[in-house]
């Protein structure tokens, strides 16, 4: 991006920093981190590709579904695989469903049929099935057309597995707390995922970039619980919740690593807005500054001027580098985008399934047409869109 202030991100902190009563910006703090990005980093697929020089697992957490981490998945598969890292392990696809995932990556010809039914099996309980994730499933089997003769096939691992539906009414609420302990039939998630992370990868020696919600790149970090966000489908041990990354971490300490995307941060409850910036906005202000550093980029938070922010209007409010050991800002949180609805992928012959698999009650009652599933969609994307563009409001 060329350089340039971006004055919709520096009002919009602007607002933020003073009704949150933050104070005056530290602008020779602003200095330093911006030296600090100009100095030390790199594109992001070359950022996170670095950091299996030292880790064999790295966490990619993100916010939720976005255009944007959409497509720097899709560019970065090429770039593991020339740094000789075979393996990406998702959120959005089920471990239910590895067999065929490997038959779709490994094909001779790409089968984008199947791909969307993998994306829909997962997807339509939050009403999110992304041609995105078709796209990086594609470049999977692209990487795989082209790779040495001997080489191993690059792999897509689903992490999650498929609820029990038969265990709750096809009319139930699944949005509430009590139908979860129905539809988790195999333990938490953050267990699972666990268990499918040291099977697939951990057991074979095998590096692998894991592509997940935040909730489960944590590693080092135990977040305290949010009264709303986990309500549902959260694994919580004394007042904290325990993720994927916590349990990993748990038996590979320093051999993983949490890079996060650039997101918002759940807010104190009743004090304030529900979203708020990181880094009590200075992130922000960093790459919306006239002399900021250009982006998208990656960069180390550990051991630099990043590592000790604050985030004081967060409900888990440590310093960021207790979070994260890297950073990866692809743009400004103004600017993001939802991943793309793929209503195609429920059309009137498996209409009464995605009933059945959709998590809102509203959306599963046996009255619901085809059409408003697919005006549900573009409402969540809607939605999404919308929540980015009002952090800090």
């Amino acid at each position: 991006m060329d350089t340039g202030a971006d004055e919709q991100t520096l009002d919009a902190v602007d607002e933020f920093r003073r009704a949150n009563h933050l104070g005056a910006v530290d602008h020779s703090l602003v200095g330093r981190l911006n030296q600090h990005v100009s100095d030390r980093a790199a594109s992001p697929a070359e950022y996170i590709s670095g950091c299996f020089g030292h880790h064999d697992l790295v966490f990619l957490g993100e916010f939720g579904p976005s255009l944007q981490g959409a497509r720097f998945l899709t560019e970065l598969i090429p770039h593991l695989m020339d740094a000789g890292v075979w393996n990406l392990g998702v959120d959005w696809l089920l471990a239910d469903d590895q067999p065929l995932i490997d038959l779709l990556i490994g094909a001779p010809d790409f089968d984008p049929d199947l791909a969307l039914n993998l994306v829909y099996r997962w997807g339509i309980r939050h009403l999110s099935i992304n041609r995105e994730h078709v796209e990086i499933l594609r470049a999977a089997w692209a990487v795989n057309r082209r790779r040495d003769p001997g080489a191993p096939n690059f792999r897509v691992v689903g992490l999650d597995y498929d609820l029990a539906y038969d265990t709750v009414t096809d009319t139930a609420d699944l949005l509430q707390p009590e139908a979860w302990t129905h539809l988790r039939d195999r333990g938490p998630l953050s267990r699972f995922m666990a268990m499918v992370i040291n099977t697939e990868f951990v057991s074979r020696r095998a590096r692998a970039l894991i592509a997940v919600n935040t909730s489960h790149a944590l590693t080092q970090y135990r977040r305290p619980v949010h009264p709303e966000a986990d309500r549902i489908d959260t694994e919580i041990d004394n007042g904290r919740v325990l993720g994927a990354g916590n349990h990993v971490f748990g038996t590979m300490a320093d051999r993983v690593k949490t890079v996060l995307l650039h997101q918002p941060l759940t807010g104190t409850p009743g004090m304030g807005p529900e979203l708020v910036f990181p880094a009590d906005g200075l992130i922000d202000l960093v790459f919306a500054a006239e002399d900021g550093p250009k982006f998208p980029v990656g960069f180390d938070v550990t051991g630099g001027p990043f590592a000790p922010l604050p985030s004081s209007t967060a409900h888990e409010s440590p310093a960021l580098g207790a979070w994260t050991g890297g950073y990866v800002f692809l743009g400004p949180m103004g600017a993001m985008n939802a991943a793309t609805p793929a209503p195609e992928a429920i059309g009137e012959d498996n209409l009464a399934e995605a009933r059945r698999r959709t998590l809102a009650g509203s959306m599963r009652a046996q009255t619901t047409t085809l059409g408003a599933l697919h005006g549900a969609m573009a409402v969540q994307a809607s939605v999404t869109e919308l929540i980015w563009q009002t952090v800090g409001r």
